[in-house]
């Protein structure tokens, strides 16, 4: 007489894989959106670089974890008055009001206001920061030329678009952490997990759903 044999479990659920079934079923649930994953931080970050007037920003990305990896961006900045003002330091802030007042006092009508416009750009075949430079133009917004203030202008200007290049630097390593954060729950056991939780997913003893 043949022994009847037990029923064999076919269907599992993610907690009940083995590990290396876990690892094929993270790799095939990340693999259904991999060409999605990232677009609602590129949409948020959009937005960001927007608020520091970084406008028409067209965002790049590799990764992760090998060298090279990185994110850049490119976009027009149009800074004005006060705005401009903001990337002075403070003493040249004072110096460049303190101009504007012995300047008024000759022209009651004389009021320059600081403008800096221009590109942020990219280079080269990766897309970390290091790749990103800046291209543009300081100087005075006024009805005509008024020497002091347009060599102050002049002196500054360099310095001027280093610093916004620099702001747009520090933007794009901390878009990268945030893609690097998703990315790294993306392809988590713990976001698998609850998917399969949440959708009711069933497994083969593989790791490929059912």
């Amino acid at each position: 007489m043949i022994a009847e044999q037990d029923d064999v479990k076919t269907e599992f659920e993610f907690h009940e894989l083995s590990d290396a079934s876990k690892a094929r079923a993270v790799d095939r649930c990340f693999e259904s959106v991999w060409g999605d994953w990232h677009s609602h931080i590129i949409e948020e970050w959009e937005d960001k670089l927007k608020e520091h007037g970084f406008t028409d920003a067209v965002i790049n990305f590799s990764g992760f974890h090998s060298q090279g990896d990185g994110a850049s961006f490119t976009a027009d900045f149009n800074y004005v008055g006060d705005a401009a003002l903001k990337w002075l330091q403070p003493e040249d802030v004072a110096k460049f009001i303190a101009l504007k007042v012995i300047l008024k006092m000759d022209d009651e009508d004389a009021n320059p206001e600081l403008e800096i416009i221009g590109k942020i750009t990219q280079s080269g075949h990766y897309s970390h920061e290091n790749t990103m430079g800046v291209s543009g133009d300081v100087y005075p917004v006024s009805e005509g030329s008024h020497d002091p203030i347009v060599e102050f202008v002049d002196s500054m200007s360099h310095s001027l678009l280093d610093a916004v290049l620099h702001k747009a630097k520090d933007l794009a390593q901390d878009l990268y952490s945030a893609l690097n954060a998703e990315y790294d729950y993306q392809t988590s056991e713990e976001n698998v997990a609850e998917l399969s939780h949440a959708n009711g997913w069933r497994y083969d003893e593989h790791g490929d759903l059912i």
